[in-house]
């Protein structure tokens, strides 16, 4: 394969697998992916890829049949962990599951798996922990709260917050990795932000004001998965 220095995507889990697509339908070997708004500067090596949602879609059922749900599964879960070079890896590990179907679960001879099966099982603990410990705060008749976890947790406990009786209209930022948890009457999504676009200090007000903004102009972390 010949290989492009550097693929950007949107940041979500569907231009991911946008990004792995069009990396093996032109048989081109990523040397990084990255989201655009994580790169320091910009180089005429660099392949921008634009997310569709249908398409991504497709790829990731695709991934389920010639592999295993359970494979895809492990997939979308390593995508919300803090492994350095996770998109990488994912690419790495989409092409074994095409070629290997569920065999390469069980695959452990070049450290993969190993460094997935690890990630997943840390952002599950760390979603449990955070499941005990997250606070809200009311502003603007919303329930509020910030969070700072080290994996990207709100896919993993936004069913479990969602559920809590007490919680109206919800709005829940992760300030470390640009993910908002937004529910509004009966409309509910977990969102990427970019890395830019939430100030770093954002308080409850701000995050309140702009939850309707949150929840329809911001695409969805991991519609797939």
């Amino acid at each position: 394969m010949d290989t492009i220095c550097d693929f950007v995507y949107d940041g979500t889990f569907d231009g991911l697998l946008c990004t792995v697509l069009r990396c093996i339908n032109m048989r081109l070997a990523p040397s990084s992916i990255r989201p655009f708004d994580t790169l320091s500067q910009r180089t005429k090596d660099i392949v921008r890829i634009y997310t569709d949602r249908a398409l991504a879609a497709r790829f990731y059922e695709y991934i389920g049949n010639v592999a295993s749900c359970g494979t895809a599964r492990l997939i979308s879960d390593f995508y919300l962990s803090a492994s350095p070079d996770k998109e990488t890896d994912i690419y790495i590990l989409i092409c074994k599951s095409i070629r290997h179907g569920a065999a390469v679960e069980g695959d452990f001879s070049d450290g993969l798996m190993d460094r997935v099966q690890n990630s997943v099982c840390d952002l599950y603990r760390e979603a449990q922990t955070y499941l005990r410990e997250i606070s809200f705060r009311k502003s603007r008749d919303i329930d509020v709260a910030v969070i700072s976890p080290v994996n990207s947790i709100l896919p993993i406990i936004k069913g479990n917050i969602l559920r809590r009786e007490e919680l109206g209209d919800v709005t829940v930022f992760d300030r470390n990795h640009g993910v908002v948890l937004v529910r509004r009457s009966d409309i509910s999504k977990t969102v990427y932000t970019g890395g830019k676009s939430v100030p770093e200090n954002a308080g409850c007000d701000y995050l309140a004001d702009r939850s309707r903004d949150f929840l329809y102009r911001y695409p969805e972390l991991l519609h797939c998965g």
